[in-house]
């Protein structure tokens, strides 16, 4: 049997969004609550979370990520209570392609410079072990270079606000090579 180690787990969390905060409300209306027993994410899987609208997928993501707090002794990276770990150091462990994404009225490619050129963010695009790579391997783990090549303008080709000339899929796989 191969061994499998725990990068994050969740025990006893029960989550619910504070009465003065705009409550997100599932689709009975009532304030929203999220509860799991028992979680744990293991180190070279990949997970996909499923569930109805209001379930609680993007809470659970933001509480893995470290996007919202948890009381101490709920969640754990490697062992490490959350509450003693910097949120820096938590978010840059985590990667997230969110459903809805920004692009800027620029070209494709300006849109991946500001990334890269971003002194207080520098670019580190990593492969699955977790090894730098070269800009061509990660637009090739996006899968984005085919639909780019179908523009008319290629790369240089221009973004209307946010994107909007671009299919759902198409603005989450820029996104993910940003």
């Amino acid at each position: 049997m191969r061994y499998v180690s725990v990068k994050r787990s969740v025990q006893n969390l029960v989550y619910k969004y504070k009465e003065t905060s705009s409550s997100p409300e599932n689709n009975s209306g009532n304030t929203f609550l999220l509860s799991i027993p028992d979680l744990n994410l293991c180190k070279g899987k990949s997970y996909g979370l499923f569930g109805k609208i209001g379930s609680g997928k993007t809470t659970l993501v933001n509480i893995l990520s470290g996007n919202i707090s948890v009381p101490r002794g709920k969640c754990f990276y490697r062992g490490i209570d959350y509450c003693d770990i910097s949120i820096d150091l938590l978010l840059g462990k985590f990667s997230i392609a969110p459903q809805e994404s920004r692009h800027f009225s620029k070209s494709i490619m300006e849109n991946i410079e500001q990334v890269m050129f971003n002194k207080s963010h520098p670019l580190m695009i990593t492969d699955s072990s977790n090894k730098r790579c070269s800009f061509e391997t990660a637009v090739k783990i996006s899968q984005i270079e085919g639909d780019i090549k179908c523009l008319p303008n290629s790369w240089e080709s221009l973004l209307g606000e946010y994107g909007i000339n671009l299919s759902g899929g198409q603005k989450q796989r820029l996104s993910i090579l940003r």
